[in-house]
């Protein structure tokens, strides 16, 4: 009988060294155990922050216990939703810069697809020269941090007929204050964010029209169909799953950008969900802060949801030629030299003039004096003679 025990003792010893073997195997796999390591970081940086979000958002904080009578330290509560979903206290913090937000979001979207697209056509589908060129400078303005193109619109077009002190770069030059509009507000915010983002659309787009297999365009043309119909009909229905997810990334990092609504919003009050956030957080009403950090993820995420509703219903795909095919170029014929001088000119205008009037203000004696007399490199080096006398 002991005999027996001990030998079911040792079966299962070997069972148990036996599966633990296999587990740990499993568990050291590659890809196993980089979706852990994966898992933990999710956990620890997305599940405990937004469920630390969402309870601040629920309880009384020690801010409200000092404002709101019979307020309890961290008891549970849905007064900071019905303080910023309901009433005029919810369309000033929550659904004008909300409105806001939209407004600039769709606009720069909108903005990015022409600009991102028609590179995109110019660099893959044309026999333009310099190609290769135009289509590494298209994607350094996703390298330059997004406050850049703001701050230097504003060292540019700066209005002291709105704002006073020192006039910017445009008004020293011509000698008379460009128009508000043009200075602050959606319309500046808007151009800025586009210039930024459209390398989606162009990394996007680009990829769509590289896999689309010219036999069809051409079999297209045989059949007598116009340039339009080929576009309409062929073309634009391999690259819509493409425009789609370029939509959905520049949608959301638009949604959720702060430096230039900041730089070119606040200071006519033209306040987006991101500057409000940080507004709340500026005079310690976390809770409330928090609450409009919700409200945007959850847009993001179902922006996120419609768009692969979207493409699973559109199912996207590619071309595959039964031979190595090559995209037939469209001859730009004498226009081709204009396109490349037009591309080239926006990149110029897009990384090296901000650039440039970002290093020119820093070199400045004196603000608003734009003059080479007044270029100094005291705020490089600390010593305040000019560099031209």
């Amino acid at each position: 009988m002991a005999s027996l025990e001990t030998s079911m003792g040792e079966s299962l010893s070997v069972r148990l060294l036996a599966n633990s073997r296999r587990f740990i195997r499993w568990v050291t796999t590659p890809h196993v155990l980089l979706s852990l390591i994966m898992l933990v970081i999710l956990y620890y940086m997305v599940v405990i922050p937004l469920y630390r979000m969402v309870n601040t958002t629920l309880t009384w904080q020690p801010r409200d216990v000092t404002n709101v009578p019979g307020a309890v330290l961290g008891e549970f509560t849905f007064y900071h939703y019905v303080r910023m979903l309901t009433g005029a206290l919810g369309q000033i913090y929550m659904f004008t810069p909300l409105r806001h937000s939209f407004t600039v979001a769709i606009g720069s979207t909108l903005l990015s697809l022409l600009i991102g697209g028609s590179l995109a056509w110019l660099v893959i589908r044309t026999d333009m020269p310099g190609r290769k060129l135009v289509n590494q400078l298209a994607l350094i303005p996703y390298i330059m941090p997004s406050w850049t193109l703001a701050q230097a619109w504003l060292v540019f077009f700066k209005s002291t007929s709105f704002s006073g002190g020192t006039p910017g770069l445009y008004e020293f030059l011509v000698g008379q204050a460009p128009p508000s509009w043009l200075s602050y507000g959606p319309v500046p915010i808007i151009i800025c964010s586009a210039l930024h983002y459209y390398t989606f659309f162009f990394l996007f787009v680009s990829a769509a029209l590289m896999s689309i297999d010219s036999s069809l365009e051409e079999a297209g043309d045989l059949m007598g169909a116009s340039r339009w119909r080929i576009l309409r009909k062929i073309t634009l229905p391999l690259v819509v799953p493409a425009i789609l997810s370029g939509f959905i990334m520049t949608f959301s990092k638009v949604l959720g950008t702060f430096g230039g609504p900041n730089i070119l919003g606040t200071p006519v009050r033209y306040y987006v969900v991101a500057t409000m956030i940080r507004g709340s957080m500026g005079v310690g009403d976390k809770a409330d802060a928090f609450v409009l950090a919700i409200v945007l993820i959850l847009f993001s995420v179902i922006t996120i949801y419609i768009n692969q509703r979207l493409i699973g219903t559109r199912k996207s795909y590619e071309t595959i030629g039964g031979r190595g095919f090559m995209a037939q170029l469209s001859k730009l014929g004498k226009w081709k030299r204009v396109m490349l001088s037009a591309a080239i000119t926006f990149q110029i205008l897009v990384i090296v003039v901000p650039l440039g009037l970002l290093i020119w203000s820093s070199l400045m004696l004196q603000d608003g004096n734009y003059s080479l007399s007044n270029l100094s490199l005291q705020h490089w080096i600390g010593e305040r003679g000019t560099i031209f006398n």
